[in-house]
């Protein structure tokens, strides 16, 4: 990602958002104490999305300014993930 620095001090991690079940995807959002988070879509709002693992809706990166931040939030990345499906909102799973 472009705007994450190169900066040797700073931590990163990288999740994959996926759902567990076929879904159509309208949108999702993070909420993450993070330095900056830089996202890649992978699949397009309104389009079926299958099943971890044959199909993805992103990849995200986000930047900790210290190892503690990054060890304390990594293991826990999914549950700062809202997916929203036509007909449900739900926390990834």
């Amino acid at each position: 990602p472009s705007k994450i620095t190169s900066k040797s001090s700073y931590c990163y991690a990288r999740h994959t958002i996926s759902v567990t079940e076929p879904s159509v995807v309208l949108s999702f959002s993070i909420n993450l104490p993070a330095e900056d988070v830089q996202i890649s879509t992978l699949k397009n709002s309104g389009k079926l999305l299958n099943a971890a693992p044959y199909d993805k809706l992103a990849i995200f990166f986000a930047q900790f300014e210290n190892k503690e931040n990054l060890f304390k939030y990594t293991p826990e990345l999914a549950n700062h993930v809202s997916i929203q499906t036509i007909g449900e909102n739900r926390n990834e799973q």
